[in-house]
């Protein structure tokens, strides 16, 4: 008889025993879900963002362009400028002939006379002339440092969403982090080919 009480106490302990297993399994069960959902959540924020950060790094390609394309446009009328310029020049130093002072002028003006007034022609153009070159290289200096700005805050917000990124490489987490390699290529190739049209036209 008490061979059987003795067997019915140790199965009564195992089967508490059993029970409070089972509720440390259940409980860390609803942990482990409770944990995936979090990370399924904090999958979805970092996508979110990776979605983003392509569609701003692809309005910012196209506001490279775009500048570039103004760089190029004031570049050549610089340029042209002073293409313009120096033939003006060349062409009222060949003007200045004395067979042409005296058929134009006759004797009542001096050669001196109008030697003076297209040297001081020369000199008037020349200054309007090197006034639109000195702003058209300031405006350049200026897109110049707007794009070097942009760069800038592009890399910024790729190494915050790569630091954001690593940092939710959960162990034991069968998910591949995002891979955001493409974007750095992409901007790094971007920045030197821009940078590759300043070296030119400077």
């Amino acid at each position: 008889m008490q061979s059987l009480l003795n067997e019915e106490k140790n199965l009564r302990e195992k089967v508490e025993e059993h029970d409070s297993t089972l509720k440390e399994l259940n409980s860390s069960n609803k942990n482990l879900e409770e944990d995936l959902i979090n990370k399924n959540n904090d999958i979805e924020i970092l996508q979110e963002k990776e979605t983003e950060l392509r569609e701003n790094l692809n309005k910012q390609v196209l506001l490279l362009e775009e500048k570039e394309s103004s760089i190029n446009k004031l570049t050549e009328e610089r340029n042209s400028l002073k293409d313009k310029l120096q033939s003006i020049v060349e062409d009222h130093k060949k003007s200045l002939t004395i067979n042409d002072l005296q058929t134009q002028l006759g004797s009542d003006i001096s050669i001196n006379q109008l030697k003076n007034k297209h040297d001081e022609e020369i000199v008037e153009l020349t200054r309007r002339q090197q006034e639109r070159i000195s702003e058209i290289e300031g405006t350049y200096e200026f897109e110049k440092n707007n794009y070097e700005t942009h760069i800038g805050e592009l890399n910024d917000k790729i190494h915050k969403l790569q630091e954001e990124n690593a940092s939710n490489s959960w162990g034991g987490w069968d998910h591949e982090p995002i891979d955001l390699q493409n974007h750095v290529q992409l901007n790094q190739n971007e920045e030197e080919r821009i940078e590759g049209t300043f070296h030119c036209h400077t």
